[in-house]
């Protein structure tokens, strides 16, 4: 294939030699002018070469500091060979391509019939694969298959081998100090990237790429945001987010949801913009109230999910989250012994992070009997995330595919009535004394995009992973959850143990005493339907007019609000199901 005319090469010399082939081998000697498959240039245009150090620019040449050099409108270069004489074009473009990943190869194959035919030869995936494994110095010939069959033979043996024996040793070294596994450094290793596609009625389906400043890692999930400028998009659509992990070569949907704003109930309007909060609790979308379009969104996702997605049946998945076997010399068998890793946050920084150790159900002394009981739950806190999961594996492993989770397009009833275990994790503070367990910075969510931002002082992403006494993930949820004044969760536990505070006690906002207020409950509530409910309280102070200290003037003081207690209600068929105890069938007498 020749290059059109407009192609030249560079003003250097080259000498031709006729190969056996036929073909001439041009090498390159001495100056422009010494050039012998080259015409030279007409002295009588005033443009004329003359001798002097060259140097690469975007015309091609440019003078350097010796003679001078106009290489503009100089015929030579005009009518100079064809840079096709020099390079062959075909075997450019497969040394080039030969560098990508094979991914980007078969988006290159579908763009033009030339780069079709260029990735469809069996040189071409020879020299891949050659530099793919180039130690391999025996291939493992198959009959009658190319090399592009071999390359994908060699690359899904390559896959399975990291499956089967780098992954858990990936497991046993990605070990926190505690002994608990370190999600986060695991879900790097395995460099997974997230894409999300959107199909709207009567418009072409979007598909976006998350970049790495959009992909925001925690401790037990991860946050990616997107704000839509130029694409409008106008309810109802479906919305997919994918993840593909390079490690492993998988790629999988992690999240399918319907987006129905009449079918997905309530919503909260902050200026201009009116927020959403999906059934499941992964989504928070924000619409325009003018136009009605998309104008961002928050996609929470917990490690456990995206790695049950990405991970077949494997000897890692069942060290990270398998059930334990059974055990009937323990009378308190699901009952004690757990961890609780716990994050506060909003979408790019942490308010709260923690690990609780050594979680035991309330009451234990007493019996088990002491430790069941009912709660009721109202409908605002409550999602469905695990059970949805579960459902979704147990259909997709009939159907041999990977589970993916789904937002139906309805809530929850009015109020939720569950049998749970109660499991004290942090109890309430001492009389007179604070809480010893404060936040960082004040909760919120900061919605932020290069046209508006809106700040959301009352709600927080909530992230909770628990393990059980063999460092198996027992429950992981990521919730959108919104700080009330009343606990939105009634149980016997609650009742028993008056989880409260001093409200009579005053709280010194500065040094030195200049301003004072009383204590401010609030309450965070998420109730995972089918697994487990998590209850929060926080003491804060409510903001009060400082006087004139350090230069303060008349600025309001908020001060940072403290942990006070937590509460931890595993439904008791979850507990039954994950250590084949039978603690469903057990009458408690504590109903709420």
């Amino acid at each position: 294939m020749e290059a059109p005319e407009t192609f030249t090469c560079p003003p250097v010399a080259v000498s031709g030699d006729r190969r056996a082939d036929g073909r001439t081998s041009y090498t390159a000697r001495g100056s422009f002018r010494n050039a012998k498959a080259l015409p030279q240039p007409s002295s009588r245009h005033p443009g004329a070469l003359r001798q002097g150090p060259l140097r690469p620019s975007a015309k091609g040449v440019a003078p350097g500091r010796g003679p001078a050099l106009r290489a503009r409108g100089t015929p030579g270069l005009q009518q100079g060979v064809p840079i096709a004489a020099f390079v062959n074009i075909a075997d450019l473009i497969q040394q080039t391509i030969a560098y990508h990943n094979v991914r980007d190869v078969c988006s290159l194959k579908a763009s033009s019939r030339q780069l079709r035919d260029t990735c469809s030869g069996d040189a071409f995936w020879e020299t891949l694969y050659r530099l793919r494994w180039p130690l391999e110095r025996e291939v493992q010939m198959l009959p009658d298959a190319g090399w592009r069959q071999r390359f994908v033979e060699r690359l899904r043996h390559a896959r399975e081998t990291f499956i089967r024996r780098s992954l858990p040793a990936l497991m046993r070294k990605s070990r926190r100090r505690d002994g608990l596994p370190d999600l986060r450094k695991l879900h790097e290793a395995l460099r997974i990237r997230y894409s999300m596609s959107i199909h709207a009625r009567n418009a072409p389906a979007a598909h976006l790429e998350f970049s790495q400043t959009s992909t925001q890692p925690f401790d037990s999930a991860v946050c990616l945001r997107c704000s839509f400028a130029s694409l409008q998009v106008l309810c109802p659509f479906r919305l997919r987010c994918v993840g593909r992990s390079s490690a492993i070569g998988r790629e999988e949907v992690l999240l399918t949801a319907d987006v129905d704003l009449d079918a997905w109930g309530d919503a909260f309007v902050n200026g201009e913009i009116k927020f959403v909060r999906s059934p499941c609790g992964r989504l928070l979308l924000a619409f325009w109230t003018s136009s009605k379009t998309l104008a961002g969104m928050y996609v929470n996702l917990t490690y456990k999910h995206i790695f049950q997605s990405l991970w077949p049946d494997c000897e890692a998945w069942r060290s990270l989250a398998g059930r334990p076997g059974s055990d009937d010399l323990d009378s308190l068998l699901g009952l004690h012994g757990y961890s609780l890793l716990l994050t506060l946050r909003g979408a790019k920084t942490e308010c709260f992070a923690n690990t609780f150790y050594k979680v035991a159900a309330f009451g234990l002394g007493r019996g088990r009997a002491g430790c069941l009981g009912n709660v009721a739950v109202k409908s605002a806190p409550c999602v469905v995330q695990t059970q949805q999961d579960l459902a979704t594996s147990q259909q997709n492993s009939q159907e041999k595919s990977r589970p993916s989770a789904y937002c139906p397009g309805r809530r929850p009833d009015a109020k939720f009535h569950a049998e749970v275990c109660h499991f004290e994790v942090l109890a309430p503070h001492e009389s007179g004394h604070q809480p010893p367990f404060p936040c960082v910075r004040q909760p919120g969510i900061v919605f932020q995009t290069a046209a508006f931002k809106s700040v959301l002082s009352e709600h927080v992403f909530v992230d909770a992973t628990v393990f059980d006494e063999h460092g198996h993930i027992f429950w992981s949820v990521t919730c959108l959850c919104a700080m009330t004044s009343v606990c939105p969760c009634e149980s016997s536990m609650l009742e028993d143990r008056h989880v409260q505070v001093d409200f009579d006690r005053q709280v010194d906002f500065d040094r030195g005493g200049g301003c004072r207020g009383t204590s401010q409950v609030q309450w965070i509530c998420v109730a995972d339907r089918g697994a487990a409910h998590l209850v929060l309280q926080l003491e804060g102070g409510v903001a009060q007019q400082a006087d004139e200290y350090e230069g303060l003037g008349s600025k309001l003081l908020q001060p940072l609000p403290r942990l006070n207690a937590i509460s931890w209600h595993p439904e008791r068929g979850f507990v039954d199901n994950w250590w084949g105890s039978s603690y469903a069938a057990t009458d408690s007498s504590a109903v709420t």
